[in-house]
């Protein structure tokens, strides 16, 4: 993306209209005042890690190597007005974050139930001083102030933020399980989550973003808008 088409799509993600999509409302007040700025496809630099060990590709670049905090997150909505959703998501996610970087926005076939509106996508690369179980209690608030309803499993969505990974860092709880267990089977998360962390390794099998799409059957379409 050139850097022309950068400024036009960072417009209409993040600047979208507040009545886009019908019910006008704006539940950002709560977070405002620690609110970071947002980077999209900025590489972080100076944040260095220990890679002596780690993976590196067949030109010698280091596979995975993240700054300490590191998250990656996706946003989804196919509810009301989608981009204005996803713009407040990451409007009110920068509360907490540090986002370095953001893809561009997919659209995707709904997953597990069909019949439904397509959502669309994007993922985040951030930083950030939270544990796990303090990340997951913000992205549910995140999702609670920008509208999220109640409803079934798969079922459609104002606004979702799930945590697909944080650095290193494994989690098996009943109610938290990073990496995100369902990852290496979803198109849709890992298109746009390729586009920004393509090295990432994800743990504990130890294969990369890039890897993990390149071996993904996930037959439901996903494009770029």
């Amino acid at each position: 993306m050139d850097s022309g088409s950068e400024r036009v799509y960072l417009g209409i993600v993040l600047r979208a209209p507040a009545h886009e999509g019908g019910d006008r409302h704006d539940p950002r007040e709560r977070l405002r005042p620690q609110r970071g700025r947002v980077h999209p496809h900025r590489i972080d630099k100076g944040k260095g890690t220990d890679t002596g060990s780690a993976r590196k590709d067949e030109e010698g670049r280091v596979l995975g190597a993240s700054p300490a905090g590191d998250v990656l997150l996706l946003l989804g909505s196919n509810v009301g007005g989608r981009l204005r959703r996803l713009r407040e998501g990451l409007d009110l996610l920068a509360g907490k974050v540090e986002i370095t970087r953001v893809s561009r926005v997919y659209a995707g076939e709904p997953w597990g139930m069909p019949d439904q509106p397509w959502f669309l996508n994007l993922a985040v690369r951030g930083t950030c001083g939270m544990s796990p179980e303090d990340l997951l209690a913000f992205v549910k608030e995140v999702e609670a102030i920008a509208g999220r309803k109640p409803r079934g499993r798969w079922g459609p969505r104002e606004l979702d933020v799930d945590i697909l990974m944080m650095g290193e860092t494994v989690v098996c709880e009943p109610d938290l399980v990073i990496p995100h267990p369902r990852l290496a089977f979803r198109r849709f998360c890992l298109v746009p989550l390729a586009e920004i962390a393509p090295a990432a390794v994800v743990p504990p099998e130890g294969k990369t973003v890039r890897e993990l799409l390149e071996a993904c059957r996930d037959p439901l379409e996903v494009f770029p808008l």
